[in-house]
Order: C-alpha cells, then sequence, then structure tokens
C-alpha cells in the first residue's frame, strides 16, 4: 500500500495506511494505465501503472478489512498493517461511504454494505446525530457537528429512494437562511456552522440533485471490474 502522512482533512494519520486514500489511489492508477496505453501508447507505464495498482489493492483486500462482530467484515479507516486498525470515518472525500462515489466498488457489495451499516450508526465516532440532521462529522471541526460533504455523498450512494429523499430532507433542514451549504454545521442549531463561504458541497448538492432527482447521468468513474476483491 502506500504511505500517507495526511488525511483528506489535513489531520495527522495515526496510522499511515489510509484505505480510503488507498481505494481512490487504485481507481487513480487504473486511470492512468488507461490513459498511458491509449492516448500516450506507452505500454511500460501503462504496465507499471497497472502493476501498482494491482499491488495496493492486494493491501486493501489484505490488511484493509476487519471483523466485526456486529457487522461482519468491515473496512477500517487506517491500518498499520500489523494488525491494528483505527473504525471510523471522515467526511472529507475520499472517504469509505464514497468508495462507490468514486469508482472503487459497487454500493451493493457485501463489505461496503457491512462498513456503511456501521459508519452510519452509533458505532462509529465520528457519527453525530441532533435534532435537525445525522451524519458524519471531521476532527477537524466541532466535535458532535455533521458535515453537509458527507450527507450529500450519503445521498450519492444510497440505494433507496427513501433513503436520497431523508438525506435531501436533512440538506433543506440545515439552511441557516443564507441558502447556503457549509464545511460543518451544529445538528441541533444549524445557524451554528463553519466557513460562511465553502463550495465544495454546495456542488457535490448540485450534482446530488441533478443524478439522483433529474436523470442527469453521473460523472464517469474509474472500472474495478478486473481486480480480484476479498469473498470470504
Amino acid at each position: 500500500m502506500i504511505w500517507s502522512g495526511f488525511r483528506p482533512s489535513d489531520d495527522a494519520c495515526y496510522y499511515n495506511y489510509l484505505i480510503p486514500s488507498e481505494m481512490f489511489a487504485v481507481v487513480a492508477l487504473g486511470d492512468m494505465a488507461e490513459i498511458e496505453l491509449k492516448v500516450f501508447h506507452n505500454v511500460v507505464k501503462s504496465h507499471e501503472a497497472r502493476a501498482l495498482r494491482d499491488e495496493v489493492q492486494r493491501g486493501i483486500q489484505t490488511y484493509g478489512l476487519v471483523m466485526v462482530p456486529k457487522y461482519g467484515y468491515i473496512y477500517a479507516y487506517e491500518v498499520d498493517g500489523l494488525g491494528h486498525a483505527i473504525l471510523t470515518d471522515d467526511a472529507n472525500i475520499p472517504s469509505l461511504l464514497a468508495a462507490p462515489y468514486f469508482g472503487y466498488t459497487l454500493p451493493n457489495d457485501r463489505y461496503y454494505e457491512n462498513t456503511r451499516r456501521f459508519l452510519l450508526s452509533q458505532d462509529n465516532p465520528s457519527f453525530y446525530q441532533g435534532h435537525v440532521a445525522r451524519g458524519i462529522g471531521s476532527y477537524h471541526t466541532p466535535d458532535h457537528w455533521v458535515w453537509p460533504l458527507a450527507l450529500a455523498v450519503e445521498g450519492m450512494t444510497a440505494t433507496t429512494g427513501p433513503e436520497k429523499q431523508d438525506v435531501l430532507g436533512q440538506l433543506l433542514a440545515s439552511d441557516p437562511g443564507d441558502h447556503l451549504l457549509h464545511e460543518s454545521f451544529n445538528p441541533d442549531d444549524p445557524r451554528q456552522y463553519t466557513r460562511a463561504s465553502f463550495g465544495w458541497p454546495n456542488a457535490l448538492f448540485a450534482e446530488f440533485v441533478i443524478t439522483q432527482f433529474e436523470g442527469q447521468p453521473q460523472i464517469p468513474m474509474g472500472d474495478t471490474s478486473d481486480l480480484e476483491f476479498r469473498t470470504e
């Protein structure tokens, strides 16, 4: 796998093999291999990218899955490759919750479904619930505050209409009166938030609405269907 010093939130990693980033690298390396072959006609570079992709994938499937009796095998957030793992997620992307969104796996994959059930539960230390919303936050912002970015990802990776509608309702309810989404907000009082101007969740909200409710196709992502995934 690939060593990471920092998480997408800019916080330092505790264990330095960050599984969501490893997943993202697998997808990106597959895209790189295709570009090297089809655009630059560089067979050697394409082979190198594909070999590294396969190596990282083996690492994820060997060290990144952890057995939790209540949920079965789930993807860890960070591991050290020596048996230690952190079981949580962060709202910033790449995240475990976003794995189907950026093309690593399918929403109905068994291990992703197990992981998702854990992530969207009180067993996940970064999952918070209030009167207005419930969702994943970040250690980068105030404790127990929810990120609209994570809510939008939850909606983008949902497999049922009611869940998508529920997420949409929570996002709309998080509006403090300026008709914008922010970095994070107090799920009991959306008038308390961080970063008045934060374009990322607003862009993802627009993508969520037009792809999940208005029939626009989703942005093409990488293909990992040829990779070996753990089956036991």
